[in-house]
């Protein structure tokens, strides 16, 4: 009886796999796409540019402090 059952159990999951479609896990490079321009030195301005521009942002109280950091943050940015 369990050789019967483990056929049965064999066959249906054939029959499973062949018709369902498998998820694939995703891999490094299938998560993130990555283009062949994009450099670490890019990265570090990325983020150089946005430390600048959360810093002027949370900047709201001082009036002259805040139009300072908006004048860094377009420096940085341009």
């Amino acid at each position: 009886m369990e050789n019967k059952v483990s056929k049965f159990s064999d066959a249906l999951t054939a029959a499973c796999d062949k018709s369902f479609k498998k998820a694939r896990t995703p891999t490094k490079t299938q998560k993130h796409k990555t283009v062949p321009w994009w450099t670490e030195d890019l990265t570090v301005a990325r983020k150089r540019v946005n430390a600048f521009r959360r810093k002027y942002q949370r900047t709201k109280n001082n009036t002259t402090t805040r139009e300072q950091r908006k004048m860094e943050y377009q420096a940085e940015k341009a």
